[in-house]
C-alpha cells in the first residue's frame, strides 16, 4: 500500500514500476498506436464492452470493435458421421453421454415409447381409482398403495434405462465414430479454432485452402 505522491514518486524514479492490466491495457495501446478498429475473439469483444468510459477519462476515442471470423472445418468424413446421425456443430458441444443417451432415445421404435407411456399413465389412473376404495377399508393402505405406484414407475424407468443400454451396444460402432468426430470439431471440449492448428489442414489441402475460405468468410460491414 502506498499513498499516490509515493506511487508517482516511484513511478518518476522508474517508469517500469506501474503497468496497465488487462483493463487498462488496450487504453494504452490506442494512445500509442492510434486504433481505428480492433478486431477480437469473444473474450475480447466483452472485456471491450466495459472500456467506454477509461477512453473517455483519457481523452482517447474509443475503436470500432468488431468480431473477428470463427471457423470450424467440418472434413468430407466428418460430415458423413453428422449427416448419419442427423446432429448439428452446436449438438457437438454438449457431453459426449448426453449425445450418445439423445441418439439411443431416437433408435427406439415409437411404438414402444408410446407403449411405455401409455403403461405410465395406465399405472397412475388405476392407483388413483383404487385409493378410495382402499380408505373405506383402511386409510393406512393408502401409503402402501403409493409404495406400489412409486416402485412400479422406478421399475418401468429402469427397463427404459436398460433399453437405452441395449440400443447403445448395438449402436458402438457408430457412437464410436460420433464420438471421435466431436473430438475433431471440439478438441478438450473447444472450439477446434482454439486448440487445431491451421498446419495440419494445409498439408492435407495444401494453400488453396486458404483461397477458399477466404472467398467464403461471410463479412457483413
Amino acid at each position: 500500500r502506498g499513498t499516490l505522491e509515493e506511487i508517482r514518486e516511484r513511478q518518476g524514479e522508474d517508469h517500469l514500476t506501474l503497468s496497465p492490466n488487462v483493463l487498462l491495457r488496450p487504453v494504452v495501446e490506442s494512445s500509442i498506436f492510434p486504433t481505428l478498429s480492433y478486431i477480437g475473439g469473444p473474450g475480447e469483444i466483452a472485456y471491450f464492452a466495459q472500456l467506454l468510459e477509461y477512453f473517455q477519462a483519457h481523452g482517447i476515442e474509443m475503436p470500432v470493435v468488431y468480431p473477428r471470423s470463427s471457423v470450424t472445418m467440418v472434413e468430407k468424413k466428418i460430415a458423413k458421421i453428422l449427416n448419419k446421425f442427423g446432429i448439428s456443430l452446436e449438438d457437438l458441444q454438449k457431453p459426449f453421454h448426453e449425445i450418445a443417451a439423445e441418439v439411443a432415445r431416437d433408435r427406439v421404435p415409437e411404438d414402444l415409447t408410446q407403449g411405455l407411456e401409455r403403461l405410465r399413465e395406465s399405472v397412475a389412473k388405476r392407483t388413483e381409482e383404487l385409493s378410495p376404495q382402499l380408505n373405506s377399508i383402511d386409510p393406512t393402505l393408502e401409503s402402501s398403495l403409493g409404495q406400489v405406484r412409486t416402485q412400479t414407475v422406478s421399475a418401468l424407468d429402469d427397463l427404459e434405462r436398460k433399453i437405452l443400454q441395449a440400443i447403445k451396444r448395438e449402436e458402438q460402432i457408430g457412437l464410436g465414430q460420433l464420438e471421435k468426430a466431436q473430438r475433431h470439431l471440439y478438441p478438450s471440449g473447444k472450439p477446434q479454432e482454439r486448440v487445431q492448428n491451421v498446419l495440419y489442414f494445409l498439408s492435407r489441402y495444401g494453400g488453396a485452402l486458404l483461397d477458399e475460405l477466404y472467398e467464403n468468410l461471410e463479412v457483413s460491414l
